[in-house]
Parts: structure tokens; C-alpha cells; sequence
């Protein structure tokens, strides 16, 4: 029996189709020092940079490279992790691997769970209140800095649902990773608190 060669040709197009959709899905992560977890399709790392590409929102592909200083480690498709990080004193890696590890898990969770929407709303309220209390002029332009150099004193509360192994809760790594990381958005409210100048200040001239 003699198969025809349209039927062929359409069996040939439809795993050839399977094929590049496998190999589109398939995904590599890069974990960065700071706590991100890309990602991403590895095309390059025999170099000081690994090069690859990202997937962006309408299926476009962008091209990035990253410094291997600035990596933990990667982990191909189907493969097992490759360490880039080295605990090395007279280069700033204090933290053995494992240690390290939790540090970049607390950085991990902070950026994912931690919100600082209440302190981006503090920081708005006093802004406002200070221009208006102050009566405009220029003191009011110098809250941002206070605030947001008092918002590094602050203890900074770690809920159980923003942790995502509960083994970590009680290792300082984790904590002190997370806490820098949250803290760092928690900076981020002197915009708040900018904007909130600005709202005060033409509310008092407005009004006078």
C-alpha cells in the first residue's frame, strides 16, 4: 500500500510544529545575587556573560547578556544546576554557597510578597501635611529625605505568607536578605512622600 505523499507532507509539518513549540516552551532560569529568578532561553555562556534571550508579551524575543559575577547559578532544561557563585572573602563573598542561598531566597520572597504600599501612603500623607503645615516654602522639600532615610529604621515584619519554604523562617540569611530587600522598597515611598509635597504645596497656595 502506497502512502500518499500529501499525507506525508501534512504528517512531516505537524511534528515539525510539536518540535518548535517544545523547544520555544523549554525555559532556563538564571538566579541572579539579587534574588531574581529569570526566566529564560540560554544561547551563550562559554564567555564572561551568559547570553540569551526573553520572551516578552506578544511572543517577541529579546536579546540580554549578564555578568557571571552578577549570577548564583543556572539550570538548563532537563539538566541539573551549574554554581557560578563561589564563596571567595577577597572578592566580597563572604557567605558559603548554602548560606548565600538563603540570602537569596529571603531577597527572592521580598521582591515577590512584601508590600510597601502602606508605606508609599504614609509617605504621601506626610507630605502633604507637612506642606501645609509648614506653610509651603522650602522646608517641606526636605521630608522626602528625612522620611525616607527613617524608613531604614524601622523592624521589618516578615509574614508567613510571603515565605515560600517555611524551613526558612528561622535563618538569618533568609531574614537578612529579606529584610534588605524589603527595606529597599520601603524606600521607594520617598516618591510617595514627594508627590505628597507637591499636592500640599499647591493646595496651600491655592487656597492663600
Amino acid at each position: 500500500m502506497t502512502i500518499p505523499t500529501s499525507f506525508l507532507r501534512i504528517c512531516i509539518c505537524f511534528l515539525t510544529s510539536i518540535c518548535i513549540g517544545t523547544i520555544l516552551c523549554a525555559q532556563d532560569r538564571i538566579i541572579t545575587l539579587s534574588g531574581k529568578y529569570l526566566e529564560v532561553s540560554i544561547t551563550d555562556d562559554s564567555g564572561a556573560n551568559i547570553f540569551f534571550n526573553v520572551t516578552k508579551t506578544k511572543g517577541r524575543t529579546r536579546s540580554l547578556s549578564i555578568y557571571k559575577g552578577d549570577v548564583f547559578s543556572t539550570k538548563r532544561q532537563g539538566e541539573t544546576e551549574t554554581l557560578l557563585y563561589a564563596q571567595d572573602v577577597d572578592f566580597g563573598y563572604e557567605l558559603s554557597v548554602e548560606d548565600m542561598r538563603h540570602y537569596i531566597y529571603g531577597q527572592h520572597d521580598a521582591r515577590e510578597g512584601y508590600d510597601a504600599t502602606p508605606s508609599l501612603l504614609a509617605g504621601f500623607a506626610v507630605g502633604v501635611g507637612s506642606a501645609l503645615y509648614l506653610e509651603s516654602g522650602f522646608l517641606p522639600l526636605t521630608v522626602p529625605i528625612i522620611y525616607s532615610l527613617g524608613m531604614q529604621i524601622p523592624y521589618i515584619k516578615i509574614k508567613e505568607k510571603t515565605i515560600s519554604d517555611l524551613a526558612y523562617k528561622g535563618n538569618p540569611n533568609y531574614k537578612y536578605g529579606y529584610e534588605k530587600t524589603a527595606r529597599k522598597k520601603m524606600i521607594r515611598s520617598m516618591l510617595g512622600s514627594a508627590v505628597g509635597v507637591l499636592v500640599g504645596i499647591t493646595i496651600y497656595e491655592v487656597s492663600n
